[in-house]
């Protein structure tokens, strides 16, 4: 092999390399472009807490289906992917078995960003939509524990399902008391969902083991 035919085949790499790096750049800012719709779309629908028709929920639809086409690792997109599909359920302009592809986006996303704390709230509340009290759903709460003590919807979601868990499997109830009440009392610190807090200790059914919360404030004065 000759100079001059390895210095040809070295610029014809180059040229495909900077190639590959332009069609990735443009792929990945014709998704974020695309994404924007969605995103105003889902903040939409959750200020009306409805989908005005079912043409909305289409484009969106295809429009998060085609950001994953442009980007399929991005774990954001495959979040938001899955909690349009989960709209589409609630607003039943989905069969049921839809929030079975969600759980499977949530957990692609979480094979990519394993300690996100939005994505394990989201998946444990999918399992919970699916009326599933497996161990699976065990080992969730527990994870979610170890990666979201401090968010306040991961406080919520493990209380609320967490009592559920203990209601429908008692022999739990040893394991998942001291996580449950760990993760009320966090409400203790945070004003946003403390009245949230409260009104699950209300709605669930032999919760008089969990004291009542003091904001840390009110408990100063």
């Amino acid at each position: 092999m000759n100079l001059v035919f390895k210095n040809t085949i070295s610029r014809i790499v180059i040229i495909l390399g900077v190639i590959s790096l332009i069609y990735v750049a443009l792929s990945h800012g014709l998704a974020s472009f695309k994404y924007n719709y969605t995103k105003n779309q889902l903040e939409y629908w959750s200020s009306t807490d409805q989908i005005p028709n079912p043409v909305s929920y289409q484009l969106t639809k295809e429009s998060i289906r085609s950001v994953n086409a442009l980007w399929p690792t991005n774990p954001n997109y495959i979040d938001t992917r899955a909690s349009v599909l989960i709209w589409g359920y609630y607003e039943e302009l989905e069969d049921p078995d839809i929030l079975n592809v969600a759980m499977e986006h949530f957990e692609q996303s979480i094979r990519t960003r394993p300690i996100w704390p939005w994505t394990w709230t989201e998946w444990v509340m999918t399992k919970w939509r699916l009326d599933e009290y497996d161990d699976d759903m065990l080992n969730g709460l527990i994870t979610l524990d170890k990666v979201g003590p401090y968010t306040g919807e991961a406080n919520l979601v493990l209380v609320d399902v967490g009592l559920q868990m203990i209601a429908q499997r008692p022999e739990l109830t040893a394991q998942l008391k001291p996580l449950i009440e760990k993760h009320y009392l966090r409400a203790e610190l945070n004003g946003v969902i403390i009245r949230q807090m409260r009104a699950l200790k209300e709605e669930h059914e032999n919760t008089e083991w969990l004291p009542d919360l003091v904001y840390w404030k009110d408990r100063e004065s």
